[in-house]
């Protein structure tokens, strides 16, 4: 209220987990402080319902590549530990590799079970320039229209979009 904000940006997926309920993803260390442990009351839907309250505006941000780093603990459940085939390593830290056409249903099928469980009234798409060969920029942009088609099959009035942090490479994705 001091701020007259409209919109709230949350970030229910910072790292191949979910920061809400999800048959696809464990729940977030951020949310349970362990990797998958049980989430007795779904925060994206408390957020959800104080925010409509207030009337604001309340976008799912999901982080589509950065898995971790390779000292992390990860729960069974994590995609990280399921399908190690989907991930690269830079740097010590895993991401998913968007030219992997399992990573790119994995994360259609997350959207749509997002979007048909939770009123969200936006998603934005985030790190998303994690890489800088051309094969991994177009997979990337792959990633970025199938997700986009999901959302848009789904609830076709739901707005959406990509955050990019790197302003050299942000024109590949446009």
């Amino acid at each position: 209220k001091k701020y007259q904000f409209n919109t709230l940006f949350y970030e229910v997926s910072p790292r191949a987990d979910a920061a809400y309920r999800s048959d696809y993803l464990p729940s977030s260390r951020f949310v349970t402080s362990d990797e998958g442990a049980v989430i007795l009351t779904d925060p994206l839907n408390v957020l959800l319902e104080t925010a409509d309250m207030e009337n604001i505006n309340v976008v799912a941000s999901l982080s589509l590549l950065y898995a971790g780093e390779i000292d992390d603990t990860f729960s069974p459940e994590s995609p990280v530990v399921l399908h190690p085939e989907w991930f690269v390593t830079i740097d010590n830290s895993f991401y998913f590799d968007p030219r992997c056409a399992e990573v790119r249903e994995f994360w259609t099928e997350v959207l749509a079970e997002l979007v048909e469980t939770h009123r969200v009234d936006g998603i934005v798409l985030s790190g998303l320039d994690s890489f800088k060969e051309m094969d991994f920029v177009e997979a990337t942009q792959e990633l970025i229209d199938q997700c986009i088609d999901t959302i848009h099959r789904v609830d076709a009035n739901l707005s959406c979009g990509i955050s990019l942090h790197h302003t050299a490479k942000s024109n590949l994705y446009l």
